[in-house]
Order: C-alpha cells, then sequence, then structure tokens
C-alpha cells in the first residue's frame, strides 16, 4: 500500500486530488489539511461512494492508524487509487 508525507501531500496538485479527513467533526472544524473534505470513520462506510473515482483519494488522520485501516478496505474494494499520510496530521490552525 503506498503512503506519501505531509510534505509530499502539500506538492500535489489540488484539483488533481481529493483529501479526506476522517476524524470526528469536532476535530475537524478545529483544523485540518488545506482542501480536505470531512468523511468521519463511522460515516465512511456509507458515504464512500459519494467521492469522486476520477482522482486518487488521500486519506488523514490524527495518527495514521485509522486512515491506513479505511485504505486498505477501498484497496480491496478495488473503488479508489488510495494512499495516506503517514505522519502524525500537525495542521490544528483555527484559533
Amino acid at each position: 500500500m503506498d503512503s506519501i508525507t505531509i510534505e509530499e501531500l502539500e506538492k500535489l496538485n489540488p484539483a488533481k486530488i481529493t483529501i479526506v479527513d476522517i476524524r470526528p467533526r469536532d476535530h475537524y472544524v478545529r483544523g485540518t489539511f488545506p482542501g480536505a473534505i470531512n468523511i468521519p470513520s463511522v460515516n465512511f462506510s456509507d458515504e464512500k461512494c459519494d467521492l469522486p473515482k476520477e482522482n486518487p483519494v488521500y486519506l488523514l488522520c490524527h495518527t495514521g492508524e485509522r486512515s491506513r485501516e479505511y485504505t486498505r478496505l477501498l484497496h480491496e474494494e478495488g473503488l479508489y487509487r488510495t494512499r495516506i499520510p503517514h505522519r502524525k496530521h500537525e495542521r490544528d490552525t483555527a484559533g
């Protein structure tokens, strides 16, 4: 399974990727990666079909454990090209 760093993710064209923050909504609103949408892990199975299929999907969470698990599930279903930032998410910038 592929993974990338936050620094590598920052260099990608945001128009050509989909970034999904799978943390709970209250964590997401405190700060997330620029351009990320929120699909909390508890809703992910139901809402994953709404993800665009033309772009790679990058999942992120706080530690990388849940994003790794959900990336594996997407790979097993053959639905998306997916990768995970494997470093702790450190984008909490909201004041």
